[in-house]
């Protein structure tokens, strides 16, 4: 089940953990963008009403509303952020 409070919390609790930069951006919609960084790479959160968002930044940003891709799976989610930034 998707909860976007949820994965706002645990993105929030996940950074702290890694010790990630990271920045918030929060807008009147209730969407809420996190830039994370790590190394050469920057990523993407975007969490919208219904779905979640996750996009790879590489060395030359490509800016885009549009995710790499959507999750409205709290665990694929999990996972996959999981994935990129243990790599």
């Amino acid at each position: 089940m998707y909860n976007n409070e949820d994965i706002y919390k645990y993105v929030i609790k996940f950074v702290k953990l890694k010790k990630l930069k990271h920045q918030l951006h929060e807008f009147p919609s209730k969407a809420v963008i996190i830039d994370i960084w790590k190394g050469d790479f920057f990523y993407t959160i975007n969490i919208e009403k219904e779905k979640v968002g996750l996009s790879i930044i590489g060395e030359e940003p490509e800016f885009s509303s549009i995710a790499d891709k959507y999750y409205v799976n709290l665990n694929d989610f999990k996972n996959d952020l999981d994935k990129l930034i243990n790599s």
